[in-house]
């Protein structure tokens, strides 16, 4: 019964792209689901579309790959996921290429690229992840809150319209599904400068500590904090309001003032993410 379950989870359309894209197995025993060697409860869902966890078959490094402009607020897999299912993409003015987020108000909480498949299928569905329950670290939905999207394309950003179908609701709730018709040309755009967040990490590899440079367009909340590789939040190096430019530094040290072990870190800084390399002092 077991090798049938897997035959048939493996040979949708969806896993064939996520195994093709990422060069990675998927396979479901016993309710745990493995992803080239790290393994997640069955209740956290799968990971979004393009943004998989992966190992470098090289070097054996664990990386995260996204799916290009819109940056999930959230890292590992998120949890509590509703589906948000689109559909009559060709009527709807959708293209290969364009990037679909799900957001609640600035934080994205689940985004996919559309390909030929989607096209062919005349539709998608975005697994959205819900809020972790931290007030002060949104990384997710609440439930009860308007569901939100965004489509990029050609250096721009749109709010996508779209209509709520199939007696289904436009709010996020846990585990449901929301299924809408979008409509390109009654979407409004504007320029990806807007809301473009600039950082750069210096000198990355670093042995003592990084000197984290910031540009935003505008005065606005900023929150940047480091991550592991798991996921697991290590410290909080910036929450509040900020200036157009500010410049932090991170010492290789945790919340508790401990140092990390040497490794591959994130930065995330509101929704983009980046790579640090730790090479923790013999001294």
């Amino acid at each position: 019964m077991f090798q049938m379950l897997i035959f048939k989870i493996r040979n949708t359309a969806l896993f064939r792209e996520i195994e093709k894209f990422a060069g990675i197995s998927l396979i479901l025993i016993f309710g745990i689901v493995t992803i080239d060697g790290f393994s997640v409860n069955e209740k956290t869902h799968l990971l979004p579309e393009l943004s998989v966890l992966n190992k470098n078959s090289s070097s054996g490094e664990t990386i995260l790959l996204n799916s290009g402009y819109f940056q999930l607020a959230y890292t590992g897999n998120g949890i509590d996921h509703m589906n948000i299912n689109l559909v009559n993409l060709n009527s709807g003015g959708i293209i290969i290429g364009d990037e679909i987020g799900v957001f609640d108000g600035d934080i994205c909480a689940g985004v996919a690229v559309i390909m030929e498949k989607h096209l062919i299928d005349n539709s998608i569905s975005i697994p959205a992840s819900a809020n972790d329950g931290t007030e002060n670290n949104k990384n997710g939905y609440i439930p009860g809150h308007k569901i939100t999207l965004k489509l990029y394309r050609n250096k721009t950003v749109y709010k996508l319209y779209f209509q709520a179908v199939n007696n289904t609701n436009d709010v996020f709730e846990k585990w449901e599904s929301m299924f809408a018709s979008v409509d390109f040309s009654k979407s409004t755009g504007q320029s990806q400068l807007e809301n473009q967040t600039g950082i750069k990490l210096y000198p990355n590899p670093f042995v003592k500590s990084v000197r984290i440079e910031i540009n935003l367009p505008q005065k606005q909340p900023l929150t940047v904090e480091i991550f592991n590789m798991s996921g697991q939040l290590i410290r909080t190096l910036y929450k509040g309001d900020a200036e157009r430019q500010t410049t932090l530094i991170w010492d290789g040290r945790d919340s508790s003032g401990s140092k990390v072990t040497s490794g591959i870190y994130l930065c995330r800084s509101n929704q983009k993410i980046v790579k640090i390399n730790y090479q923790a002092s013999s001294e």
